[in-house]
């Protein structure tokens, strides 16, 4: 619903959105609306969400103390969640190793069981979680969700009438506004001190090369004499 407004505001003021990387959490139902409104997008699923699953798995299976008390559990299943950073070529393998030590504890299987029937062969493609080629965007959206819930603490309501949530949004414009020309700013005044000390160096340096000529005339002179 929200997407296809959005298409259709675009489409109204002639903008095209062709949007090529998109990072969700692993809900479906927006991962689904995303691929319809935009077919040739690259959906990434947010690494620490990953993890946070294997972990909510980990504690329906009253396996959460095993974790905390026994070093080999607990880096056993740090292992798990690198499946995410390895070479996708390399994912299989590293997989294959982790079934070879799985750590002889009740409902170690179960787990592994989850994690094949739920990132290896049910709705989540190993390229969609894996992060090893992720460089130049980020891995997580701990920042979007850290935005949320400041713009909803401000807000103090959780379903705040539109005229609020407009009024919010505007202020949180000028806000990024003032931080973006800051930002600029700081940056225009680093690059000036850089040109102003050079400046300095380069009279420095006359100076210098000034005084040496003196000096050498000065010498000149009672060598005449």
């Amino acid at each position: 619903m929200v997407l296809t407004a959005l298409l259709k505001e675009a489409k109204n003021h002639k903008i095209r959105l062709e949007p090529k990387y998109i990072m969700t959490d692993f809900e479906l139902a927006a991962i689904n609306a995303f691929k319809e409104a935009f077919p040739n997008i690259e959906n990434k699923g947010c690494l620490f969400h990953l993890c946070q699953s294997f972990m909510k798995k980990f504690s329906e299976l009253k396996l959460k103390k095993d974790y905390e008390n026994n070093e080999e559990v607990s880096n056993w299943f740090k292992t798990v969640c690198s499946l995410a950073i390895v070479p996708i070529d390399y994912v299989n393998t590293l997989f294959e190793k982790l079934l070879s030590t799985t750590p002889d504890i009740p409902n170690a299987d179960t787990f592994l069981s989850y994690v094949v029937d739920t990132y290896f062969e049910g709705n989540y493609e190993v390229s969609m979680w894996n992060h090893f080629n992720t460089n130049d965007t980020p891995r997580t959206n701990n920042n979007l969700e850290g935005y949320n819930f400041r713009l909803n603490k401000h807000l103090s309501v959780a379903r705040p009438d539109i005229y609020s949530a407009i009024n919010k949004l505007k202020e949180e414009e000028v806000d990024a506004s003032l931080k973006y020309y800051l930002f600029d700013f700081a940056k225009l005044e680093k690059k000036t001190k850089m040109v102003d000390d050079g400046d300095d160096k380069d009279s420095a340096d006359s100076m210098s090369a000034y005084e040496d000529d003196e000096n050498n005339d000065e010498d000149e002179s009672d060598i005449d004499e």
